[in-house]
């Protein structure tokens, strides 16, 4: 009955000691997934500096632009109330009404090229806007990613 109950114990010992071996094991797994979730948290926040590194520039090129467009506008405006007196002088003989019909195209055609480039300007900004809800999108997903792996982090 000794003997047997020896037994027993040495087999409760056993397996005493393959449950210990089974939790050092669980142990490791998780110190091994809890280094990587570190790295990729580390590699997210890299990415995602980058990213803010990048929504920064684009900011300040879409400013330099936004600058550009009220220049072109304002110029825009005075060539346009230029044209708009010369059309009003009166009084001019038909040589002087054709040298003012001169400068009036001219005029007109230098208004026509600000509207131009003025359009050019705003199609650019447009983009730059859409690029720049592109990267927005893509680090608000890139942090949504790190709190979930921090979340996983937590949990192990």
């Amino acid at each position: 009955e000794l003997k047997a109950k020896i037994e027993e114990m040495a087999g409760e010992a056993d397996q005493g000691r393959l449950e210990l071996a089974r939790m050092q094991a669980e142990k490791a797994e998780a110190a091994r997934v809890e280094a990587e979730l570190q790295e990729k948290m580390e590699e997210v926040k890299e990415a995602a500096e980058m990213e803010r590194l990048q929504l920064a520039k684009m900011q300040a090129e879409k400013a330099k632009q936004d600058a550009e467009e009220s220049a072109l506008q304002a110029k825009i405006e005075r060539l346009q109330e230029e044209a708009e007196r010369e059309r009003q002088e009166k009084g001019k003989t038909a040589k002087e009404a054709d040298e003012l019909k001169q400068r009036m195209d001219k005029v007109l055609q230098e208004a026509e090229n600000e509207k131009a480039e003025l359009a050019r300007v705003q199609k650019e900004q447009g983009e730059r806007a859409r690029a720049e809800l592109e990267l927005k999108t893509k680090m608000l997903a890139m942090e949504q990613q790190a709190m979930k792996e921090r979340g996983e982090l937590e949990k192990v």
